[in-house]
């Protein structure tokens, strides 16, 4: 098992640096209008913020199954756990 730091309170610090908000502010904002869009073409400022962030989890989960397969093997992945608020 590996904790990877990127949760929901980076998305929160990203969108209240983009804005320049209060961080309960950031928080509800990204509450109510955060969502993640692949589509850059369809992706609105928060949207792109969040992605940015997002990219950074999907990448640290990438390097542990690497580093993982690298010392065991290949093997099958059966499951990724994803606790906490920035699983969401």
């Amino acid at each position: 098992a590996r904790t990877i730091g990127i949760g929901g309170l980076h998305f929160t610090r990203g969108i209240q640096r983009a804005f320049n908000l209060n961080y309960e502010k950031a928080e509800a904002m990204k509450l109510s209008r955060g969502k993640l869009v692949f589509r850059e073409g369809e992706q609105d400022q928060i949207a792109r913020i969040l992605s940015h962030i997002a990219t950074e989890l999907v990448s640290s989960i990438k390097q542990t199954i690497l580093g993982f397969e690298d010392l065991m093997g290949p093997l099958p992945l059966q499951a990724v756990y994803c606790t906490g608020g920035g699983s969401r």
